[in-house]
């Protein structure tokens, strides 16, 4: 059964928990009447609108709120959110398969990476919509991949916001290109982290050849897309979220984790030895914790002995996957500080960032300190908003947690 919702958290921290159980529900699954307010309702789809939650909800409550006092201007509106997401996701699915067919014709070997590779998972790929196309190339082959795409009707175009402090030499993907009839970038990635500092050298997604020799096929849209193995997979969507990302970029790759544990082919074995070879077994652990927390449903193999999150881990690592984006830029500046561990590795991070902004300033004749400046204003800003500074304080918790692992 689900771990009851602490009924001494804050109203919107409740809903935030309450959406986590409903995105994991399974398909046709009836769910209990939650007796919601119109407020309350207001608050759920300002979150799910920010984190792309939208067409899941909708497919997991449409067999439950018939009778449910939800504002029918709201299932209105996630029913045609999930209509969108649908004719989205056959442009997405037509661009995958079209730019892995142009690169392996070209005898170039490819993996569709996330999102990508997860469509037949989902049943409709409208459930997971897809923000961009990843494909991972091997870093000699990755300028060649680059002109073929551009030459296949991709156009070069500058990244959205922040991309002037992106260092394309040491980045994990090249600039991002654009499809102009599909309307989606796609981005080739030479590696799946930025930086291997602080990464123990035995991490198979440093590997990228021997990530690409272990290719297997997916169906996407009736047609065969290569993509990683299965284990390897499942640590990069981990890794990602968890380590890239410090739990900021959404509540998505719970789902993700979800339904690819159901694939036949799970290597559970393979991937706890993956995982705690790199070092990141712990952070697989948390994934897994809140999943079962919320949803029950992984099987056994996911869930082996060793030191588990404790239940106040779970849920803070659960409600920072929830924070508002609107304040993105000072949290993320707080979760970075806190998951480095040692404030040398903190002390570092801020001065490269700062190298790299002063130096894409100058390009631009910008001020050189005016970017960082607003983020640390930002950051101590958010210390004065309660809301937020209980955000700093669970990223605080749940990475220190992670960091003794």
């Amino acid at each position: 059964m689900p771990a009851p919702i602490n009924p001494d958290l804050p109203r919107l921290d409740r809903l935030k928990l309450w959406l986590i159980g409903v995105m994991l529900a399974r398909p046709g699954e009836v769910l209990a009447d939650p007796g919601f307010a119109a407020e309350d309702w207001d608050m759920i789809a300002r979150c799910a609108g920010q984190h792309r939650l939208r067409p899941l909800l909708y497919h997991r409550l449409r067999d439950s709120w018939a009778d449910w006092a939800m504002p029918d201007a709201l299932r209105v509106n996630w029913h045609a959110a999930y209509k969108r997401a649908a004719l989205r996701a056959l442009d997405r699915q037509a661009v995958t398969v079209d730019v892995t067919r142009t690169l392996e014709a070209a005898g170039i070997a490819a993996a569709v990476l996330k999102g990508g590779a997860l469509a037949r998972h989902y049943g409709s790929a409208a459930l997971r919509p897809m923000r961009d196309i990843d494909v991972l190339v091997a870093p000699a082959e990755a300028q060649q991949a680059f002109a073929l795409l551009v030459k296949s009707g991709l156009v070069a175009r500058a990244e959205v916001s922040g991309s002037v402090h992106v260092d394309y030499a040491t980045h994990k993907h090249l600039e991002a290109l654009w499809c102009p009839r599909r309307r989606v970038a796609v981005e080739v990635h030479t590696a799946l982290v930025d930086q291997p500092r602080g990464r123990r050298e035995d991490d198979v997604l440093l590997q990228v050849e021997a990530l690409l020799g272990g290719r297997r096929s997916e169906d996407v849209g009736g047609h065969p897309v290569p993509v990683l193995g299965w284990a390897e997979t499942m640590l990069h969507l981990i890794v990602h979220a968890v380590y890239d990302h410090q739990l900021n970029n959404g509540p998505l790759v719970l789902s993700d984790c979800a339904v690819l544990a159901t694939d036949p082919e799970a290597d559970w074995a393979r991937f706890w030895e993956i995982a705690d070879r790199a070092g990141r077994g712990a952070g697989a652990r948390l994934a897994f914790g809140i999943i079962e927390a919320f949803a029950p449903q992984l099987p056994a193999a996911a869930l082996p002995g060793g030191e588990n999150p404790d239940p106040a881990t779970v849920e803070g690592s659960a409600l920072l996957m929830l924070q508002d984006t609107g304040q993105a830029d000072a949290q993320g500046g707080w979760d970075r500080l806190f998951a480095l561990g040692s404030w040398r590795r903190r002390l570092r991070l801020v001065r490269d960032r700062a190298a790299l902004r002063s130096r894409a300033a100058e390009h631009h004749h910008h001020h050189g300190d005016s970017g960082n400046l607003t983020l640390a204003w930002r950051m101590l800003r958010a210390l004065a908003d309660p809301v937020q500074r209980r955000d700093i304080s669970r990223s605080r918790a749940v990475f220190g947690w992670l960091q003794e692992r």
